[in-house]
């Protein structure tokens, strides 16, 4: 059945929305972002040479990433720039693919544009559907095997719960993203678990095709360690991350409970004010516990002694989301030192952090709203289980492996899964409250727009003067850089151990980061030791930081 002109515009508002993101942010900038310098390094290797070359230790598979980069490299010639479009690209069929899951689960089209919105201006999915990282790529083809499996769903009201093409497809689709991301796959046992659950009395006619897509699943997957195998390319990092798979740190468990919690009431708040929450009092108690167990978080991370403390601020471990923007500085000036950066007076992010830990008890209503979904059975009920167990086992595996050292950027699968979950039990709300919505979601919208904003306006002027100092003659080995610039720029010399010439007094690098010599160095501050050679004073929405300067060792 083809799409109303109603649910065309609940489509058409996310993607303009997205266009305007990305046109008011401008990243055009040709360089590397975090650590997408390693992949860009590596599938500018195998667009040039046929063969992939992992010199750098990354827990990602990448290959497939590579293969999708290859031609637009060899096309168009190299540039940062090109790949950050095929990301965008690929986030915007994203959002399509969420509306898909949305509109097969009958999502009314309102609710549909409020989902999105929430996704689309969310700082986690803004930074990396504005980069080469892996997780745009490997959740492209995890969404499409889950819209390919529920797609087919709706024409399956009796028999077998499948069609042999579509368990096929899926099988392959969602594979396909272990080869860029390993845990992109979480999406084919939660397709497969909310299938049988919602499905039982059928799963014994289903369960050839279950078992053959099952099948086809694990093959694909088989196929990306043979290929390693033969290409003999080390799994050293992925093996050392699953090993930590097996091991449950129960205080590490409880504390990143409420350190997502928080992630996710951030993040979904516009949601969670959409639709009349009629409270009762059955749902005090867990309102009070989903409070506790974020102020108890809190709490535990202020009391932990600097030197330990991942997470300076609460909630996160910032590799992606700042008190004061979005995008890490990787100056290690700002990073090592935590000298001058972006920043907002003192005690604004105290307040956020207040008003996030009170706001957490709104869950309340939505754990409640959860069972009547449910109960209808239905599409939407399996969409919903579908969307909870995605968003649970993706949490399960973030939480065992990386413990309280998991980054922001590691929760984007679950605010996939709990906008789409949010969204469904919101879908019979009698009345909803756009005003609210809207309150909520400007700020947010305007905290990822002007945060990426200001993340690449000091990254081009960064680059600027990198440029201007290759330019003048100056060599990468003699500049202490950003993480990006070293890792781009001075890898290989790093990795050929070489003693660098034109060092201004003794060869040395008083930081890390395949940094060899400091004579020269690029930041937010300058050393006691070094005059200025050039500065560049970015242009800030979010708040007011300091140029970026050019420095030279005396």
């Amino acid at each position: 059945m083809s799409p109303s002109r109603k649910e065309l515009v609940s489509l058409l508002v996310p993607l303009a929305a997205y266009l305007l993101l990305i046109l008011l942010v401008q990243p055009w900038g040709n360089y590397p972002l975090n650590d997408d310098w390693i992949y860009a390094h590596i599938a500018k290797k195998f667009a040039e040479s046929g063969r992939f070359v992992f010199d750098h230790d990354t827990g990602a598979a990448f290959i497939g990433q590579g293969l999708l980069a290859a031609p637009v490299i060899r096309i168009l010639g190299f540039s940062h720039a090109y790949l950050r479009c095929l990301t965008m690209t690929l986030g915007a069929l994203i959002i399509c693919l969420l509306w898909l899951l949305l509109r097969y689960a009958e999502v009314r089209p309102g609710i549909r544009i409020a989902a999105l919105l929430t996704v689309v201006w969310n700082p986690l999915f803004g930074y990396l559907s504005l980069s080469f990282m892996t997780e745009i790529y490997a959740y492209f083809f995890a969404l499409l095997g889950a819209v390919v499996w529920m797609r087919d769903r709706r024409t399956h009201p009796e028999g077998p719960l499948v069609s042999w093409s579509a368990a096929i497809a899926t099988g392959l689709a969602v594979g396909a993203g272990f080869w860029i991301r390993q845990y992109s796959v979480l999406v084919f046992p939660a397709l497969l678990g909310a299938t049988v659950l919602t499905g039982r009395r059928r799963v014994r006619c289903s369960l050839p095709r279950l078992v053959g897509s099952s099948l086809v699943f694990a093959t694909v997957i088989a196929g990306f360690f043979l290929a390693r195998a033969l290409a003999q390319i080390p799994l050293a990092d992925y093996s050392r991350r699953l090993d930590r798979i097996w091991h449950v740190n129960a205080g590490a468990t409880f504390l990143q409970g409420g350190i997502f919690l928080s992630y996710m009431t951030a993040f979904l708040l516009p949601l969670l004010l959409l639709a009349r929450n009629l409270w009762t009092r059955r749902m005090l108690p867990a309102a009070f516990l989903l409070g506790l167990l974020g102020v108890a978080a809190a709490l535990v991370l202020l009391q932990t002694p600097p030197h330990l403390d991942l997470h300076p601020r609460f909630p996160f471990l910032s590799n992606i989301i700042r008190d004061a923007g979005i995008g890490p500085v990787l100056f290690p000036d700002v990073q090592a030192l935590q000298l001058r950066s972006p920043a907002w007076p003192s005690g604004a992010w105290g307040a956020i952090e207040c008003f996030l830990l009170a706001a957490n008890v709104l869950w309340a209503a939505v754990i409640f709203g959860a069972p009547a979904v449910l109960r209808k059975g239905g599409l939407r009920a399996e969409a919903l289980l579908f969307a909870l167990l995605f968003s649970l086992a993706s949490l399960t595996v973030t939480t065992f492996v990386d413990r309280l050292a998991a980054f922001d950027r590691y929760y984007l699968p679950e605010t996939f899964g709990m906008a789409i979950a949010v969204a469904l039990i919101l879908s019979d709300a009698p009345r909803l409250f756009p005003t609210r919505f809207a309150v909520a979601l400007l700020p947010l919208a305007f905290f990822t727009i002007a945060g990426l904003h200001d993340y690449f306006r000091w990254s081009d002027a960064g680059w600027d003067l990198y440029r201007e100092a290759l330019r003048n003659g100056i060599s990468p080995a003699n500049i202490q850089g950003s993480y990006e610039m070293n890792g781009w720029h001075a890898f290989d010399l790093f990795q050929a151990k070489e003693k660098p010439a034109g060092c201004i007094g003794p060869c040395h690098c008083d930081s890390e980061w395949f940094c060899l010599d400091d004579s020269y160095r690029i930041g937010m501050n300058v050393y006691g030791n070094y005059e200025t050679l050039a500065r560049r004073q970015p242009h800030y929405w979010l708040a007011p930081g300091p140029p970026v300067v050019l420095s030279r060792r005396r």
